[in-house]
């Protein structure tokens, strides 16, 4: 299953690129390595992501694939290195729903316009999982909630920074919840995963690439998905609606972005080529 999947995103991510780029002036295309700027510190979802497709996209489009992770400012480091590449296609942003539809809301200055990229393909979309660490006396998302009600204020969780969509969906369960947990940002997934184990929070809204290896070798707790259907990855965890937060739901995506500058005919083959390769797999 994962195989044939990582085979349909790369089979794509490669015809998008390729269509996306067509109206360039080059030979051919790629040219010469392409950059991925990740605009994330390794360890994280996105960057797990594109460490799963870079190398066999490298081997579709004949050019090797680098990631370059650019983490800082919830993102908008790596985009803005991104936006202000040479509009050629061998510098491509691997962007989530943060750097684009969160940021914008939260920062009184952007260092980049949103449209300064320009969408090439969504590669995925990704929910969250409510994670604790085992020394909380909790099996169940119900019983979580009743020991934050009993304790408020004394528990913690961690987020992979301020304004990310894990900050943003632990904020909505304290709303649709009523209660108080005290937010702990870090400077991306993996060190707020390490700051779960660790012990230094009790719980944990992390994406569910960041936190697998977690999930399945038992190091934490698995309480709920955050998506209103379960997920195929866990299918025996149940959703924060079914769990006792009804209605809730929250997830993030992946997409690859490049420089706006690029030949307008590009854009049209890009998704057209996308949605014939995705009808053949």
């Amino acid at each position: 299953m994962v195989r044939c999947w990582k085979c349909t995103i790369v089979a794509l991510a490669a015809a998008a690129l390729n269509g996306f780029f067509s109206g360039q002036v080059l030979a051919a295309y790629p040219a010469k390595p392409i950059r991925f700027v990740v605009p994330w510190p390794p360890g994280g979802g996105a960057d797990i992501m594109s460490r799963l497709i870079n190398q066999p996209l490298g081997e579709a489009l004949g050019q090797q694939v680098i990631i370059d992770n650019r983490g800082g400012a919830a993102g908008n480091i790596g985009a803005e290195l991104a936006a202000k590449s040479p509009p050629d296609g061998h510098a491509i942003v691997f962007a989530y729903s943060g750097t684009h539809s969160i940021n914008p809301h939260i920062y009184r200055k952007m260092p980049f316009k949103q449209s300064d990229l320009a969408p090439v393909i969504q590669l995925a979309a990704v929910p969250q999982v409510v994670v604790v660490h085992p020394s909380l006396p909790v099996k169940s998302l119900r019983d979580l909630i009743a020991v934050v009600k009993a304790r408020p204020g004394q528990l913690t969780y961690a987020s992979s920074g301020n304004g990310a969509i894990n900050h943003l969906a632990g904020e909505l369960f304290k709303m649709r919840t009523g209660t108080d947990i005290v937010h702990v940002p870090y400077k991306g997934a993996a060190p707020s995963i390490i700051g779960l184990l660790s012990g230094e929070v009790h719980l944990l809204f992390a994406s569910i690439p960041s936190a697998l290896s977690q999930i399945r070798s038992g190091r934490v707790r698995t309480l709920a998905v955050s998506t209103a259907q379960r997920n195929p990855t866990l299918p025996d965890v149940p959703t924060l609606s079914e769990a006792g937060v009804p209605g809730y739901d929250a997830a993030s995506w992946y997409g690859l972005f490049a420089p706006a500058e690029v030949p307008k005919p590009g854009a049209r083959p890009a998704r057209t080529g996308a949605r014939a390769r995705h009808g053949r797999e």
